[in-house]
């Protein structure tokens, strides 16, 4: 079965750009990158102290969401990420937002390592206006991102980093290095 798989990014330890990079191309191993959104800027949340660079992204995998979680985590672990409290500085973060399956339904995973829909999405607008820059049109609880993105005060953002379209070539210029 394939999974459109609707993934947040961020690093707030330099180089940013790099690691986001670096780990989107491993991520791309795994799956088909379908749609890149701009990288904000944007303000650190709980104890993290540094600014993060922030997008999203979309990838079709015929890998289980259980799976790709694994791969998630492993591709931060090798990006040199450390978990040792919530919210802190990290090298790169990947989080599934939301999966669509080969039929455009929603997939809804409750478990101790994956909660999709992400359980905090609609709260943080350095998630929802990336994710809707891409996905407008996807939903959660009945009300598309693009929406969601439009009434959620934008306290996190700081500025528009780059363009997806930028981003988009910097990833494939990296993967012919």
């Amino acid at each position: 079965m394939l999974y459109r798989y609707l993934i947040a990014f961020g690093s707030n330890i330099e180089p940013r750009l790099t690691h986001i990079e670096s780990g989107l191309q491993n991520l791309q191993e795994h799956g088909q990158l379908i749609s890149l959104s701009s990288i904000y800027h944007t303000k650190p949340v709980g104890p993290a102290n540094q600014a993060f660079l922030n997008g999203a992204l979309i990838l079709d995998s015929t890998l289980e969401p259980a799976l790709m979680m694994e791969v998630l985590l492993a591709i931060e672990a090798k990006a040199g990420r450390v978990r040792l409290k919530r919210w802190d500085n990290r090298t790169l973060d990947l989080d599934i937002i939301l999966i669509l399956d080969e039929k455009n339904q929603a997939v809804v995973s409750a478990t101790e390592h994956l909660n999709v829909p992400h359980p905090y999405m609609a709260e943080r607008d350095f998630v929802l206006v990336p994710c809707a820059e891409i996905a407008g049109d996807w939903t959660y609880q009945n009300t598309n991102l693009k929406s969601l993105a439009d009434s959620c005060p934008k306290d996190n953002l700081l500025k528009k980093e780059s363009s997806a379209k930028n981003a988009k070539t910097r990833l494939s210029q990296r993967g012919k290095a």
